[in-house]
């Protein structure tokens, strides 16, 4: 009996001995897993950091495109339409011929609740494969062109309308009635009925991309989506010199 009472004790002694040992041991663990996670978090922060600046990329590029998407949200809450972006022209290569070669990105946006975003269909596509799209933003004379009309100067009213700098700039689009097209298609696919878009231009008087705003389940007519027209022009000159801010 005395021989059974020592071999219990011993085996509590030792059950207590090894549950003591592994929750020590389980601790140490947490605490040097705890350790390494310091470690790794702050070698990739300096990692980062050494990115950060061989990029350069500068605070300011963050600053400009916040003020950039609290125009856009602005703008979509005013004109009360359904999607508001901006979209930049890029020249990323460059022809044999040393022409080159302009494309057009979706570069910011702003959307309501429960639409979609529109950025896959302008990711770094060729211009001219939109042409029907960027032709009214520079040329007076639309031709044949249908489900496209002109809204500035005749339909602003902006104050500064006799002296606008864009007198052919803000153009109203109706998919719907478009010639076919890529981009027709393009905006019939993100549910657009209406679309108005002005050019964002710089000090010499050269487009660096395009304000649009989209209505796609709005119940707005056409002649009170064009009232916001002085909105765009406006918001248009703003876009510029946030974008000239990033340079």
């Amino acid at each position: 009996m005395a021989i059974l009472n020592n071999i219990t004790s011993n085996f509590l002694y030792e059950l207590i001995i090894l549950t003591f040992t592994g929750i020590i041991s389980v601790f140490l663990l947490l605490i040097r897993r705890r350790i390494a996670e310091k470690i790794l978090d702050a070698f990739e922060y300096l990692c980062s950091v050494k990115i950060y600046r061989q990029i350069g990329f500068p605070k300011k590029h963050i600053e400009s495109d916040i003020l950039i998407q609290d125009l856009l949200a602005e703008v979509r809450v005013i004109t009360q339409c359904d999607r508001a972006y901006f979209l930049q022209f890029t020249n990323g290569k460059i022809y044999s011929s040393k022409n080159q070669m302009w494309k057009i990105s979706l570069t910011n946006e702003s959307l309501a609740k429960g639409i979609k975003s529109t950025g896959k269909n302008f990711h770094d596509i060729l211009s001219s494969t939109v042409s029907e799209f960027l032709y009214p933003l520079w040329v007076d004379n639309l031709g044949s062109m249908s489900g496209i009309k002109r809204v500035s100067p005749e339909n602003c009213d902006c104050p500064n309308k006799n002296r606008c700098q864009l007198p052919d700039g803000v153009v109203l689009y109706y998919p719907n009635d478009m010639d076919n097209s890529y981009i027709r298609e393009l905006l019939l696919n993100s549910d657009v009925t209406h679309l108005m878009a002005t050019p964002v231009i710089n000090e010499n008087n050269n487009q660096i991309g395009i304000l649009c705003i989209d209505y796609c389940f709005s119940a707005l007519k056409p002649i009170e989506i064009i009232q916001h027209a002085s909105l765009l022009c406006k918001t248009s000159k703003k876009l510029f010199f946030q974008v000239k801010n990033k340079l």
